[in-house]
């Protein structure tokens, strides 16, 4: 169960994440289904037009999303669902800790169905602090202490996407032996064959003999993207053959950055893509020289890992959440929000082919032993199978 769904990619890793986990439980022989709202953008009103759908092997039901409201997706259908159907499942998967389908869970179930809850980033209270909303802040904490600690308490797993949100999990009261640590994951298949850079460079005027630093992802606060977009304007003053390319849909905050561009006098060297196509996108990781990923209070992001299966170096915050780009040895970190130590990172790797290189064979080689989506579904179905 979850907010949204294939195709709506544009809300980011929980969608990739909830629709890669449904298609390899489907292709190892379970019988899947998936309830979401039928919401399809993260900016718009558009809906997923079919009401029932299956989509590799899954069987999908969008309901209507009446409303949207601090996180919420509101879709008032499912509580008949829920009261008809929840019996005929063995195990009940829910998705994101904060939801409307959270609360409809809970009061239709009242802690009689077994699930596992995937919370894909905590996003505590006073993380909305830093995003500079009050509303969501204070939405946060009511949802935790009208709904969510039941939820919490209630489940018979909570997977957390890493060490650190296990850490989150138990502060705010849970059991450590109730946490299961997972990760995100990549499908291989999705990147065996990719175009080359090309397409991205003839759409976007990028000279082949350019170099290419690139982001990708929402384009909100919490992303880091300010702090990339000033480490790159003290690059400039170094380097005359590079460019910043920031590839994702806006979550509110794309107006803040092109205004920062303007004032720093970056227009022509930065370049705002927006939402890309996936074979656009692997296009815009082959054209990259390095990728940037500089948020805070990060899960455990898909974006290093498409980077990694790509081959290509990274450069990543201090976030608990990205250790394990530092761990692995494929890419280097700097201190969130520190532009003049990103700006060193990002000037070491342009400098220095051979480090580039070995980064983005390191990546690759151990994304592919350790964060595939294969894997990953396999040691889910496995807890699965614990919990029954």
């Amino acid at each position: 169960m979850t907010k949204y769904y294939y195709p709506a990619v544009g809300f980011g890793g929980p969608v990739q994440c909830t629709y890669n986990i449904s298609k390899y439980l489907a292709k190892r022989g379970h019988d899947v289904t998936v309830y979401a709202t039928d919401a399809l953008h993260p900016r718009s009103n558009a809906r997923v037009p079919q009401r029932i759908r299956v989509i590799e092997g899954a069987k999908v039901h969008f309901f209507p999303n009446v409303a949207r409201f601090c996180e919420m997706f509101i879709s008032p259908d499912i509580f008949r669902a829920f009261s008809n159907n929840l019996r005929n499942y063995d195990v009940i998967h829910l998705h994101e800790y904060r939801s409307f389908q959270n609360i409809a869970f809970v009061l239709c179930t009242r802690g009689k169905e077994r699930y596992v809850l995937q919370t894909h980033g905590l996003k505590l209270p006073e993380h909305a602090v830093l995003e500079g909303r009050a509303v969501l802040t204070s939405a946060r904490r009511a949802y935790h202490y009208a709904f969510g600690k039941r939820l919490l308490k209630g489940a018979a797993k909570v997977i957390a996407p890493s060490n650190s949100e296990k850490t989150s999990l138990e502060g705010i009261g849970l059991e450590g032996e109730k946490i299961a640590v997972m990760p995100s994951g990549v499908a291989p298949e999705d990147f065996s064959n990719p175009p080359g850079p090309d397409l991205f460079r003839e759409r976007f005027g990028i000279p082949e003999e350019g170099r290419v630093i690139l982001y990708v992802g929402r384009i909100a606060k919490s992303k880091g993207i300010e702090t990339l977009v000033r480490a790159f304007c003290l690059l400039c003053k170094k380097r005359a053959d590079v460019k910043l390319a920031i590839v994702g849909p806006d979550d509110g905050y794309l107006h803040v950055l092109k205004e920062m561009v303007r004032v720093l006098n970056l227009e022509g060297r930065v370049l705002f893509a927006g939402f890309l196509t996936h074979e656009e996108k692997l296009s815009a990781y082959s054209s990259a020289d390095l990728v940037v990923y500089p948020g805070i209070y990060e899960g455990f992001p898909i974006v290093p890992l498409e980077a990694a299966i790509m081959a290509r170096p990274l450069v990543v915050s201090n976030d608990p959440g990205m250790a394990f780009v530092g761990d692995s040895e494929f890419g280097l970190t700097f201190q969130y929000g520190n532009e003049h130590e990103l700006t060193s990172r990002l000037d070491t790797i342009l400098n220095d082919a051979d480090l580039g290189r070995k980064l983005g064979e390191t990546g690759k080689k151990c994304v592919l032993a350790n964060y595939t989506w294969e894997i990953v579904t396999e040691r889910i179905e496995q807890l699965y199978r614990e919990i029954l």
